[in-house]
């Protein structure tokens, strides 16, 4: 099924963060090249969708949410999460270390596109990936 949704005026966020949150039975969510420029509304982006999904969300993609590298600690917090993918600036060790503790995890994506930001991973060496027991792949 393909959703289409317009919000009119400067609600267009606080509108897609309420679409998502009812939600109830995704399983798969994809949010790409949002380019959002607060830090604060990137960082609470998927604050309701983890409360609501949770135990829930299978798939997700979050490519460049922000345009400004920034590590999303979200993707963690989703339990049966199968497949992730992310923009290289928006994961962090922490984020990694933590992913490597989800057993469900089997492929993690790292993808860039015309909108990326240059500059690579946030914060992220050698030794967080030691752990991990998911296939990553780039692109």
């Amino acid at each position: 099924m393909n959703w289409i949704c317009i919000f009119p005026g400067g609600k267009l966020l606080e509108g897609l963060k309420r679409l998502m949150t009812n939600l109830n039975d995704l399983l798969s969510l994809e949010l790409i090249d949002l380019l959002l420029d607060s830090r604060c509304e990137a960082l609470h982006l998927l604050d309701d969708v983890c409360a609501a999904l949770c135990g829930r969300l299978e798939r997700l993609v979050l490519i460049n949410p922000t345009r400004a590298p920034l590590s999303f600690i979200h993707p963690a917090c989703f339990i049966n999460l199968r497949i992730l993918k992310l923009s290289p600036q928006n994961i962090g060790e922490e984020v990694v270390e933590l992913l490597c503790d989800n057993l469900q995890l089997e492929e993690l994506h790292l993808i860039q596109n015309n909108y990326t930001e240059l500059g690579g991973v946030v914060g992220l060496g050698r030794h967080a990936w030691k752990k991990a027991k998911f296939r990553v792949f780039l692109r």
